[in-house]
């Protein structure tokens, strides 16, 4: 994402600024000229100067005022491109959900899981975007987290847009917004990778454990350090059971 797009240079948008103060100092100058008088009393030498002092010093003032402004600005503006990389453009989403189950708040990261502008995100039912054999999942969920208001997580599968259902672990806490209003804060990984990996492991276990169960061959794990016996085929156990 081109974040140049969204947050304008610094100095382009003082020069923009100082730009427009000034056609409204403009404006206020030529307002207050018409209400003088036209035949102002003379200054004498001494009050001109006096004058002209006063008006230097007003001049350096706003000076140093306008460069403290344009300090700040800057930092504000650094501040926001940190908190945009820092919380935007995190490696995991980031997303606060009201009691009424509306997406409140949603990092770019949780859109681009989800696979929706972030502006669609926004006041969307979260539960919406769960897929539909773990609604209960996340309802028992969402209900213990609200009793108990202590950090709990949870794994289950959202969906995208298009019907991808992938995985997702949810580190989720309960915490009051500005106004007091309790929001489920979240923080959501996906683990599709991991929820594969497990699959294929647990696969090939039961295939290898079909396998010692279907063959002619007693078979057994024996560990010589400690006298234990393990994974006992069932040939092996009635083998054994026999000579007892």
């Amino acid at each position: 994402m081109d974040r140049g797009n969204d947050h304008p240079a610094p100095a382009q948008a003082w020069l923009d600024a100082a730009a427009v103060l000034r056609a409204k100092a403009e404006t206020l100058y030529r307002q207050r000229a018409t209400c003088a008088t036209t035949n102002p009393k003379p200054l004498s030498p001494q009050a001109t100067a006096q004058l002209l002092r006063e008006l230097q010093v007003q001049q350096i003032e706003l000076e140093l005022q306008y460069e403290e402004l344009r300090n700040t600005q800057l930092k504000l503006d650094g501040l926001l491109a940190h908190h945009f990389d820092f919380y935007e453009l995190a490696p995991v989403g980031y997303c606060s959900v009201g009691e009424d189950d509306l997406v409140k708040q949603a990092n770019l990261t949780t859109a681009s899981l989800l696979g929706l502008p972030n502006d669609e995100l926004i006041n969307r039912r979260f539960s919406h975007v769960i897929f539909k054999e773990d609604q209960d999942v996340f309802c028992r969920f969402r209900r213990k987290l609200l009793d108990a208001r202590e950090p709990l997580s949870c794994d289950l599968r959202l969906h995208k847009r298009d019907g991808t259902v992938f995985w997702v672990h949810l580190a989720t806490v309960v915490a009051p917004d500005e106004t007091g209003t309790s929001l489920l804060r979240m923080v959501i990984s996906d683990i599709t990778e991991r929820k594969q990996a497990e699959a294929a492991l647990k696969q090939s276990e039961e295939r290898w454990q079909f396998a010692l169960e279907s063959g002619g061959d007693g078979l057994w794990d024996w560990n010589l350090q400690t006298g234990a016996g393990f994974l006992f085929t069932p040939l092996q156990t009635n083998v054994w059971l026999y000579r007892a």
